[in-house]
C-alpha cells in the first residue's frame, strides 16, 4: 500500500495486490469549457481536438492551467484556478485549444511522477470513454506523458473489466490474467514521439513552477 495524501490506495479485487489511483476533476470539463468559450467551435469538442491537433505541439510556448473546478491534482488547492500562461497577439484559439489538451496530460503526468516516487513503475496509458476515440487526444497525452497509450477495442472498457471478474468468479477462468489475456483486446497503440520529448519536458517544469508560483494569485483572487 502507498501513503500518500495526494493518492488514492485501495485494495484491489486480486489479493494481495493494491489500486493506486489519482484523480483529476478538471480533465474532460476543461475542453468542454474550451470548446464553449473560444472563438470558433460553438461548443463542439472535436471541432476543438481538431484545431488543436493541426497546431504544434508546444502550442507555440503558450501553457493553460486547467483547474476549474475544485482541483486536486497537482495542487490539491481548492483556491487553484484556471489561467492561460505566456498568452500574446501570436496566440489564437487554434494555440488556446492546443494548450488546453496539453495541459491535461501535464496533470496526469504529475500523477505518474507522485506515483513513482513511491516506487510504483507505470509503463503505459489505457484509455476509455469519447476522448479516447480521439487519435489527437491520444497522441497528445502519449507525448506529454512520455508513455505509450493503449485503446480497447471494446468501446465500454470498463464493462470488460467486470466481465473479467464474473467469468473468474463463475470458474470460467483459471484466474484474472487467464480472463485478462482472453477477453481484452487492443485496437491502437500510440507511441511517444520522440522529437517532442525535450519540449515537453521544459514545458512541464514550466508547469509545475506556474502552478506553484500562482499558488499566491489564486488566493488573493479567493
Amino acid at each position: 500500500p502507498v501513503q500518500d495524501r495526494r493518492l488514492l490506495c485501495f485494495p484491489h479485487v486480486v489479493h494481495g495486490v493494491y489500486n493506486v489511483a489519482a484523480m483529476l476533476t478538471s480533465s474532460g470539463s476543461s475542453l468542454s469549457w474550451a470548446a464553449g468559450a473560444l472563438a470558433g467551435f460553438d461548443g463542439d469538442v472535436d471541432a476543438l481536438l481538431a484545431a488543436a491537433a493541426s497546431t504544434p505541439p508546444g502550442a507555440e510556448h503558450l501553457l493553460f492551467l486547467p483547474f476549474l473546478g475544485l482541483e486536486r491534482f497537482p495542487l490539491w488547492d481548492p483556491r487553484a484556478r484556471g489561467a492561460f500562461v505566456g498568452l500574446s497577439l501570436a496566440h489564437g484559439p487554434g494555440e488556446m485549444a492546443r494548450a488546453v489538451v496539453e495541459s491535461t496530460g501535464f496533470a496526469v503526468r504529475a500523477a505518474i511522477e507522485a506515483m513513482e516516487s513511491h516506487g510504483a513503475r507505470v509503463t503505459e496509458l489505457r484509455a476509455t470513454g469519447r476522448l479516447a476515440l480521439s487519435p489527437a487526444w491520444c497522441q497528445t497525452r502519449a507525448d506529454v506523458c512520455g508513455r505509450r497509450v493503449l485503446v480497447s477495442a471494446q468501446e465500454e472498457a470498463d464493462l470488460v473489466g467486470n466481465a473479467c471478474v464474473g467469468f473468474y468468479g463463475l470458474d470460467e477462468y483459471e484466474s484474472l490474467a487467464a480472463a485478462s489475456e482472453a477477453l481484452v483486446r487492443f485496437e491502437r497503440v500510440y507511441q511517444p514521439a520522440s522529437p517532442h520529448r525535450q519540449l515537453y519536458d521544459d514545458l512541464y517544469a514550466v508547469f509545475r513552477g506556474a502552478c506553484v508560483g500562482l499558488a499566491e494569485s489564486f488566493r488573493g483572487l479567493g
